[in-house]
């Protein structure tokens, strides 16, 4: 009561100031207590900065500034996720800037932070369509770090369930086509047998995407190997696919393109041979391929179609 008003003023922006700092500091502090450290910094580090901030003489009791200083606060990974707590407050090129750098870091936190504080935040930029083929490259580097299926269904699959539904030449279906390796291995059986095959035929229906198709062919090998597809599911969804590839006149002119992929279809029935009746081979493999050898009588074409019938 004895300053001026104008002093009382610098002394309450000076307040709120300080106090605006501490709420910054127990934010930070509680983002440590659940967020994997640094090897460097002691388990006793938290416990000491918490003293420091407490203590009972105020003269011995450090300062916000010092506290905000502190290896705790300072940690890197502590201020990753209270970055990405205020993610949504942030401008675009600040997220595409800090998503694109936050790929290098993701191996350092838990599996629990990953979850927990980590994925939520990501989820949501996927709402934003200016920023879907930006975070999603990011999921799916998350999902290669064996996120759990109850996880990947509770939190990830309804997410990203729409993007099997976009424009195949869309950069969203193409990131999704190119890991559905990983999608396949985390989705339910009934998942799978619809949804899941239907996504690959859907790719394999794409014309002269030829890198993403041999990748595609080369995952469904896999999931066939791994008995992962009912034969009902092979035969309604995945094998007239297959055929069309087979029996494709139409872009002959794109002859060496066609032959690679048909070349790769051909690898693949090989594998087929135990999931199929007899009459069932000779119907969706047998039959195709004698329309292929009438159609490209090329060396590699011979030298597959032997090496099917070897199998």
């Amino acid at each position: 009561h004895e300053h001026s008003p104008q002093k009382k003023k610098k002394k309450t922006r000076l307040w709120l100031s300080t106090l605006a700092e501490y709420q910054d500091f127990i934010a930070r502090l509680d983002t440590a207590s659940t967020t994997s450290m640094d090897s460097e910094i002691e388990d006793t580090s938290m416990a000491q900065i918490i003293a420091a901030g407490v203590h009972s003489n105020p003269k011995q009791r450090a300062d916000v500034r010092t506290l905000l200083t502190s290896p705790v606060t300072q940690n890197v990974n502590v201020k990753i996720i209270r970055y990405l707590d205020e993610l949504e407050t942030k401008e675009r090129p600040k997220k595409i800037g800090f998503i694109s750098k936050l790929s290098e870091a993701v191996a350092s936190f838990s599996y629990d932070v990953i979850i927990d504080k980590m994925m939520p935040s990501l989820l949501q930029q996927l709402q934003i369509a200016d920023m879907q083929t930006h975070v999603l490259p990011l999921v799916f580097q998350l999902l290669y770090l064996h996120i759990e299926r109850h996880d990947f269904q509770r939190l990830i699959m309804p997410r990203i369930e729409p993007f099997f539904h976009a424009h195949p030449n869309s950069a969203l279906f193409q990131s999704i086509a190119k890991n559905i390796g990983i999608i396949t291995t985390h989705c339910t059986d009934e998942q799978r047998q619809s949804l899941v095959a239907r996504l690959y035929a859907k790719c394999l229906q794409l014309r002269f995407h030829i890198a993403l198709q041999k990748t595609v062919l080369s995952e469904l090998g896999t999931a066939i190997s791994h008995d992962l597809f009912e034969q009902r599911t092979l035969l309604a969804i995945v094998m007239p696919v297959l055929g069309e590839i087979l029996r494709e006149r139409k872009y002959n002119d794109q002859l060496a393109t066609l032959t690679t992929l048909r070349v790769n279809v051909l690898m693949l029935f090989s594998k087929m041979f135990t999931k199929l009746s007899e009459a069932e081979v000779v119907k969706h493999i047998l039959e195709p391929m004698r329309t292929l050898l009438m159609l490209s009588p090329s060396t590699p074409i011979l030298m597959s179609s032997l090496g099917v019938y070897q199998a």
